[in-house]
């Protein structure tokens, strides 16, 4: 398909996606450490719900370091306090982040604050213990820029929808966004697109039937087709 052409259907499908999965955006920015947390935190709930736990982190530890060592029975209990879901394994989570930088990355400071540098940026945004898409949330709050394009699916996605080509790996399927999209589209529509490959698109078994975009997906009229073809008559 030519590149024009694609990047009409694309505009054409992403309301639909941005309307089940829309991107909020959110003023201001934070230490980047500190930003890791609440993405992690604010990951299937709300910022205002991610900053009311954060918060709550500050005013019971004296630094990060010490949540590191905090029973997770103790962190869930925080983590409860922003009435967030998924409260036991976000505590999890946050604990094996606080180990990976303790061990790995000496150089970032576990207080509370201060902006950790270049550096720790770029080490933090490669943190493999936070999912797929509030890694790529991170990315674009650090970097402006959602850099985890190829996570959860998205270059699958776009094969599907033909988009890009069945041959298409990720660095094609970044440079046919690049081309399509602009820099304010970029994060509500990578976000989109990544959300659908993670809850409805996914690898072996998409769930053709309740995909917002089924009548503009060539796989899921053919899985439309297929399911209202009647059986042969024995």
């Amino acid at each position: 398909m030519q590149l024009k052409a694609a990047g009409a259907r694309l505009k054409r499908i992403l309301p639909h996606l941005q309307k089940k999965y829309p991107w909020i955006p959110r003023e201001g920015d934070l230490p980047q450490l500190e930003e890791l947390v609440l993405t992690l935190l604010a990951y299937d709930g709300s910022w205002k719900q991610g900053i009311r736990a954060l918060s709550a982190f500050q005013e019971q530890y004296v630094d990060w370091n010490e949540v590191r060592v905090s029973s997770p029975d103790e962190m869930a209990e925080i983590v409860e306090i922003g009435k967030l879901p998924k409260v036991k394994d976000k505590a999890e989570a946050l604990v094996k982040i606080l180990d990976r930088v303790f061990l790995d990355h000496n150089r970032i400071a576990l207080a509370f604050g201060p902006d950790q540098g270049e550096d720790a940026k770029k080490y933090l945004t490669g943190i493999r213990e936070l999912a797929s898409i509030a890694r790529g949330v991170f990315l674009y709050r650090c970097f402006k820029y959602p850099k985890a394009i190829a996570e959860a699916g998205v270059t699958r996605l776009l094969r599907r929808l033909e988009l890009v080509p069945q041959s298409a790996n990720d660095e094609v399927a970044q440079r046919f966004l690049d081309k399509v999209t602009t820099g304010n589209s970029l994060a509500p529509t990578w976000f989109a697109l990544a959300r659908h490959a993670e809850e409805t698109c996914v690898g072996d078994t998409p769930d053709c039937p309740h995909c917002a975009v089924q009548a503009d997906c060539p796989l899921g009229q053919k899985v439309k087709a297929a399911k209202g073809r009647k059986p042969a008559e024995q």
